[in-house]
């Protein structure tokens, strides 16, 4: 087209009252598509791509927001597997010991040993900042 420009002269909503009168569905919306392009020829209107974070990524899989899931909001969970790995290093080893006697477990840092619940010893290891939980983050 020799001058593109001439095309924004146009007045596409009436035209497009025209055709509803007609009978025709809304064609509003697909008129100024149709000027755009001939206005713009081979212009690429997409958002540029980018990769995603990994906060956005996991939004993505988990079907949550952050409105949805963070700090001092209870989430269900399902736990599928739970991977273990030696300690590297200096770190310390924090697996948690039974006490065959009493059935308690043991705590590896405080050594406190009245825990009847393993589960009661990782929740301090989190609290206290030695096992990263997953759900806040931090660690």
């Amino acid at each position: 087209m020799e001058d593109p420009e001439k095309l924004r002269d146009l007045d596409l909503d009436a035209f497009a009252i025209e055709l509803e009168r007609q009978e025709y569905p809304d064609k509003r919306i697909t008129l100024y598509d149709i000027r755009d392009e001939l206005t713009n020829r081979y212009a690429d209107k997409r958002v540029p791509y980018h990769a995603l974070t990994d906060e956005e990524r996991f939004y993505l899989l988990s079907n949550e927001t952050p409105e949805t899931f963070k700090e001092g909001i209870i989430t269900l969970c399902k736990v599928i597997a739970i991977a273990r790995r030696k300690p590297k290093g200096d770190e310390p080893d924090i697996q948690p010991k039974r006490n065959e006697e009493n059935g308690m477990w043991q705590c590896p840092l405080c050594l406190r040993d009245n825990f009847p619940e393993l589960s009661e010893i990782w929740n301090t290891l989190i609290l206290q900042g030695v096992v990263l939980d997953k759900r806040s983050g931090s660690g």
